[in-house]
């Protein structure tokens, strides 16, 4: 199991993560890690991938602290420019970066990769440094797929991707978590697009963690009330107006009997997406 805890990060004066716990407290499962620009997603990966070491609190895997076990290295990819010094990527063709890959990760499957890299139309001969953009990403989500690290790591895996690389992605990772499953964190800004693939989701703010849920359960509570009477005793994110009726955000388990009082009151209730959950949660900053 993946665990942090009284985890504090600072640039300088800036506190970005404060005394913060938290546990994937499941060893198989696709991780949402969900946050405003700036709220520390891509910092939390870097330190759990040991790229970043300078931290108060403890990471561990297994029971193993990250920091202080090299081996553990081997066991966690994080698909960012990592690892490897920066030069490594720029200077080299793609064919000896997945040379080189299994040198650090046991694991790698190499002809998966080449097999990958040929799927989204880049060569073995192209050297990193001269692909766009989104063409990188494309390489470091390969690597991470084909790493096959029991945890592995994305951060913003569609940056650059247009819409047809981002639905081969997605399509191709619930393929390899089908056939190896394992932990997937993805840090992304696209929540709409990644709801319908994520286990379980983790919310940051205002340096802590605001959730960690299986995404069923956080389902299982979210509700969009059109009309109907003001709910005081349940935790109403916050209400619009909408016309002469009113919307109210809710978070928080309905029983029939709420229900059915909902419904006498003229209210409808649908169910909130996770984008607006998202949304809802972030009101305030």
């Amino acid at each position: 199991m993946l665990t942090v805890e009284q985890l504090t990060k600072k640039y300088r004066s800036k506190v970005v993560l404060e005394d913060i716990d938290l546990q994937f407290s499941n060893e198989t499962g696709i991780y949402g890690l969900l946050g405003r620009n700036g709220v520390g997603k891509t910092t939390l990966l870097k330190m759990i991938s040991n790229q970043s070491v300078h931290y108060q609190g403890r990471i561990t895997y297994d029971g193993q602290s990250v920091h202080e076990n090299p081996a553990l290295e081997g066991k966690i990819f994080c698909a960012m420019n990592f690892g490897f010094k920066d030069d490594f990527f720029l200077q080299n063709k793609l064919k000896t970066i997945l040379q080189v890959m299994p040198i650090a990760y046991p694991t790698f499957d190499v002809d998966y990769a080449k097999r990958l890299l040929e799927d989204f139309g880049l060569r073995l001969k192209d050297k990193y440094r001269k692909l766009s953009s989104g063409n990188k990403t494309l390489v470091l989500n390969i690597l991470a797929l084909a790493s096959g690290c029991p945890v592995t790591l994305f951060d913003e895996p569609t940056n650059g991707l247009d819409s047809v690389n981002r639905e081969k992605f997605f399509k191709e990772l619930m393929a390899n978590y089908a056939k190896k499953p394992r932990l997937f964190i993805l840090s992304t800004h696209l929540i709409q697009e990644v709801q319908n693939y994520l286990t379980d989701v983790v919310i940051l703010k205002d340096k802590q963690v605001l959730l960690n849920e299986p995404l069923e359960d956080i389902q299982e509570k979210s509700y969009q009330i059109i009309g109907g009477e003001t709910l005081s005793d349940k935790n109403v994110l916050s209400t619009e107006q909408l016309g002469n009726q009113s919307i109210q955000y809710v978070f928080d388990r309905l029983s029939e009997e709420d229900f059915e009082e909902i419904q006498q009151a003229g209210g409808s209730v649908s169910m909130m997406d996770l984008q607006t959950l998202f949304n809802r949660l972030m009101e305030g900053e």
